[in-house]
């Protein structure tokens, strides 16, 4: 958790102060937020029942709730599954703070991530959980999820 401190640290400063960050701490945040990401796919992963590279095909308010949050449903196309049903389509749900502006949830649409989603056993439900990450679509993630994948023990 230290480590990632200092991007943060880096990352507030230049924003507080508006100036731009140096290539070098662009680089450096970069590898932050990389590390960062894999710590939280390595966790998410050995947690929840599946995990999936997604393409968000339609975002809507599935219930808003008092006060201040709303549960979004995300229907996604299941581009490589690395753990868990082999649907080629999936719809979560997610707790976020709300209102959402409906602009923000059409810009979501065509977005690619990778995301593990834990799956209700009497509903058959998935959700994103209060710890899930709808982590970036990156070439590292991926070997690493399809790495993680080939040394998974079924659940």
């Amino acid at each position: 958790m230290f480590r990632y401190l200092g991007a943060l640290l880096l990352l507030s400063a230049s924003l507080a102060l508006a100036t731009p960050l140096t290539e070098r701490e662009a680089e450096a945040l970069h590898e932050e937020l990389q590390v960062q990401h894999a710590d939280l796919l390595r966790g998410n992963f050995t947690q929840t029942d599946f995990t999936g590279r997604v393409r968000v095909q339609e975002v809507s308010v599935h219930q808003t709730l008092p006060p201040g949050y709303v549960v979004l449903a995300f229907r996604v196309e299941v581009l490589e599954r690395f753990k868990g049903s082999a649907a080629r389509e999936i719809t979560y749900l997610h707790l976020t703070e709300g209102p959402r502006d409906p602009t923000a949830l059409e810009q979501a649409r065509g977005k690619t991530g990778i995301v593990s989603l834990f799956r209700d056993r009497q509903s058959g439900d998935y959700s994103l959980g209060d710890n899930g990450y709808h982590l970036p679509d990156t070439p590292h993630l991926r070997a690493l999820a399809r790495e993680l994948a080939q040394h998974a023990k079924p659940r």
